[in-house]
This record gives structure tokens, sequence and C-alpha cells, in this order.
């Protein structure tokens, strides 16, 4: 019987490190770190309640909703008084369809005070402007006999389209920054 040395066969391996208990130490201390000190997402924040930047924010939300809602509005109610009416053109459907998101995005951003609400509604916005400003640019650039224009039924007054246009595309660019800004904290004085 030997004693002393153990007997190693050529599947055996050995591996030693220099100091494998410090190594693992070190690798738990760091993900224990990691993940009992990490904060929160920022789009999980919740943000104060009461706050007039964020009142602002949903108020200028509503009156760009009932803003842009206007001209539709004007359609609607002619459409109504008149017997032998041809219908709503396409444009105005779309324009209360976007003022009717833009209320239920005020709702949504009153409900849920958080940088992912802001950021959704702000996409939202920033695809609105977008709109406004193709359909500006479209307006300006297009022929009298323009396609496009004719299937949404805007051929009769270019000047009030571009006038619009422009209006809608200003006042969401500054719904978006106010919105913007209702997710930043409160500059603390100094």
């Amino acid at each position: 019987m030997e004693t002393g040395r153990p007997r190693r066969g050529p599947g055996d391996l050995t591996i030693r490190l220099p100091v494998p208990c410090q190594l693992a130490d070190s690798i738990i201390a760091v993900n224990a770190r990691m993940t009992d000190s990490t904060p929160p997402p920022p789009a999980s924040v919740p943000l104060p309640r009461s706050s007039a930047r964020w009142s602002a924010a949903i108020t200028a939300l509503l009156v760009l909703a009932i803003v842009g809602a206007l001209p539709a509005l004007r359609d609607v109610s002619e459409h109504l008084q008149a017997a032998a009416s041809a219908g709503l053109p396409r444009w105005s459907e779309l324009v209360l369809a976007t003022a009717a998101l833009q209320a239920a995005y005020a709702v949504y951003l009153a409900q849920f005070r958080q940088r992912a609400a802001v950021y959704v509604v702000a996409w939202f916005l920033l695809a609105v402007a977008m709109g406004y400003a193709s359909l500006l640019g479209w307006s300006l650039l297009a022929g009298e006999s323009s396609r496009p224009l004719a299937w949404l039924g805007l051929t009769t007054s270019r000047a009030a389209l571009r006038g619009w246009c422009f209006l809608m595309t200003s006042a969401t660019s500054v719904t978006v920054l106010l919105v913007r800004r209702a997710a930043d904290p409160a500059p603390r004085p100094q």
C-alpha cells in the first residue's frame, strides 16, 4: 500500500489558481453591490404628483386637441345642418382622430406621472408635428391638381391650409417642450 503521494491517471487534471477564495469573494461582493445598490431605471421612477409643470403640460395638451379639432368641428356642424351632405372629408376625420388621441394622451399623462409616460406622449406629439409639417410642405410644393391633397379633400383654400398647418406644427412643438419639461426635476434654489 502506497502512502504519501496521490495517484494521478492520464485523465486527471488539476487547476490551481493562486488565490481562488479571494477571487470568488471579490466576484460575489461586486455582484452584491450591483444588485443591492443599483437605482431603478429612470422610466419607473414616479415623479411628483402636485406640480405646476404637470398641470401646464396636461392643459397645453388638452388645448392643443381642442384647437386642432376646431376646423374639423366646423365641417361636422356643416355636415349635420345640410340635408344633402356628401359626408365628411377625409382630412376632418383624421384631424378628429388626432384630437381624440391627444385628449386620451392628456388623460394618460395625468394618470401615469412617470418618465416613460412623458416619453410616450412626447414621441406621439413629435409624430403629429411631423404630419402637420409634411402637410405644410406638401401644400407649398404641390400643384393645383395634387392627387394626395384631393384625396384628403384639401383642394379649396391653400392659404388657410398653410396657415393652419404652420400653427399646428408650432403649437405641437411647443407642447412637446412643455410635456418634456414636466419630467425634469424642479430646479433647487441656491
